[in-house]
């Protein structure tokens, strides 16, 4: 419906309209309005947001990637402790390392396709 989508890689997603998001798809699926618990609750279980480039501002885990629901049963939200201190741990690093450090998912996608019988790129609610 043009709120949520996937990349075309399949590796990462992307918010396409926030209003649209923070008012059908918070209330819906994570019985909250307010974006930036949403983007708590993500940070925690591990994903991480693209800071640079065509694909700034979306969103990738190791583990989510479009037509491998399997993987799902892999995924731990961090505890809290562990969170903070790889935050903290992060935001250092992003002050050292050069932001062009963010993963290239159209070369990956080259070498390690994804299942391409997934019925749509977009995230709907149904």
């Amino acid at each position: 419906d043009g709120t949520i989508a996937w990349l075309p890689h399949g590796r990462s997603w992307k918010i396409l309209d926030m209003t649209k998001f923070t008012e059908s798809v918070l209330s819906s699926y994570f019985n909250q309005s307010k974006y930036t618990s949403f983007v708590r609750q993500v940070n925690g279980w591990g994903f991480r947001r693209v800071t640079v480039g065509s694909e700034a501002n979306t969103y990738y885990h190791e583990l989510f990637l479009r037509g491998r629901p399997g993987l799902l049963r892999f995924m731990r939200r961090q505890p809290a402790s562990l969170h903070n201190t790889a935050l903290r741990i992060r935001r250092n690093l992003k002050q050292v390392v050069d932001q062009e450090a963010d993963p290239d998912f159209y070369a990956v996608a080259e070498s390690y396709p994804l299942p391409s019988n997934c019925p749509t790129n977009k995230a709907s609610k149904g």
